[in-house]
């Protein structure tokens, strides 16, 4: 679609239409690469992982009152079909969701069983977002939901299972 016509579409609404809405269950994944025009729908928890940049352009919000950002969003959205496909990783699983090829980062999903300890080289630095399980980060607890940036010399002890995403940059 033009420039023009996704201005006007987010300006009346009836850019909801027109975004390809996927639909999703635990585990599914999708890579969202910088560009996309994307939304997050009702009643959806996810781990949204994403270069340390602080920029988010508004380009629609269902009738809030906050500020959009339609030139600029134009300006740098690609307007063509999502082409990514679905990545199926469910909890338990391990796998390389996402290689530093595709993106900044790598992500990785990773399954540990209880009394593991894991430690991370001083010159690493990793998001750690546990999705089951619990333990402590050099003496410190973590749980499910949680999400720490761990930079450095850490030990990683886990208590019980746990299913963790690992994000690493390049």
């Amino acid at each position: 679609m033009t420039a023009e016509a996704f201005r006007a579409a987010a300006t009346d609404g009836s850019i909801e239409q027109l975004v390809d809405w996927k639909p999703v269950k635990p585990g599914d994944c999708y890579f969202i690469p910088a560009g996309t025009v994307h939304a997050i729908g009702a009643g959806i928890t996810l781990v949204e992982i994403q270069q340390n940049a602080d920029i988010t352009y508004r380009l629609y919000d269902y009738g809030r009152p906050r500020a959009l950002h339609l030139e600029d969003g134009a300006a740098v959205s690609h307007l063509a079909p999502y082409a990514c496909d679905l990545i199926e990783a469910p909890l338990g699983t391990e796998r390389q969701i996402i290689a530093d090829t595709e993106a900044p980062f790598t992500l990785d999903l990773v399954h540990w069983h209880g009394e593991k300890s894991v430690s991370l080289p001083d010159y690493k630095q990793m998001w750690f977002t546990p999705l089951s399980g619990a333990g402590t980060v050099n003496g410190e607890v973590w749980a499910k939901g949680d999400c720490l940036l761990l930079t450095g010399d850490c030990t990683i002890d886990v208590a019980t299972p746990a299913s963790i995403l690992l994000a690493t940059p390049r």
